[in-house]
């Protein structure tokens, strides 16, 4: 039976976009909380090392202990925000989608790839894109996890 959890689509998909190196996301089912860990001391704490941020003690512990309760969310390197960009510039038409492929290849893809999209006017366009696939993740996992959350 899937588990109802006190959060939305949107709430995740924002999680997700907004992850840090060296940093991993769960999920609490039974609060909706979205927490953040460093995976070092979580690594540290498995191990029986001392901590580089203590006060996490009693979370990662939780964390540890109740993988029921503690869901891992999709992490940056599940989510491949190049191929995102990617899918967005081969939706588009003309120059635009020809600008935005070149943006993508090379050294410095992200930067280039954001300077074109501001330079044609279409961040609203890419944002709301990408919020959307993002979306389709997060419900992708929460059925592969057997949650059901609002659709915010």
């Amino acid at each position: 039976m899937p588990i109802k959890v006190k959060t939305t689509l949107k709430a995740l998909a924002e999680a997700m976009d907004y992850q840090m190196d060296g940093y991993s996301l769960y999920l609490n089912v039974e609060t909706g909380e979205i927490v953040e860990v460093s995976d070092e001391d979580l690594g540290r704490m498995e191990s029986g090392e001392e901590l580089e941020f203590p006060e996490d003690e009693d979370l990662l512990r939780e964390i540890i202990e109740r993988p029921e309760v503690y869901r891992a969310l999709p992490s940056k390197y599940d989510i491949h925000e190049y191929n995102i960009m990617r899918n967005f510039a081969y939706a588009q038409k003309g120059r635009l989608r020809d600008d935005l492929l070149r943006a993508l290849s090379g050294r410095g893809a992200f930067r280039y790839f954001k300077d074109t999209i501001h330079r044609y006017g279409v961040a609203d366009r890419w944002y709301a894109f990408k919020e959307e696939v993002l979306k389709e993740m997060a419900r992708k996992w929460c059925e592969k996890e057997g949650l059901v959350v609002e659709d915010g």
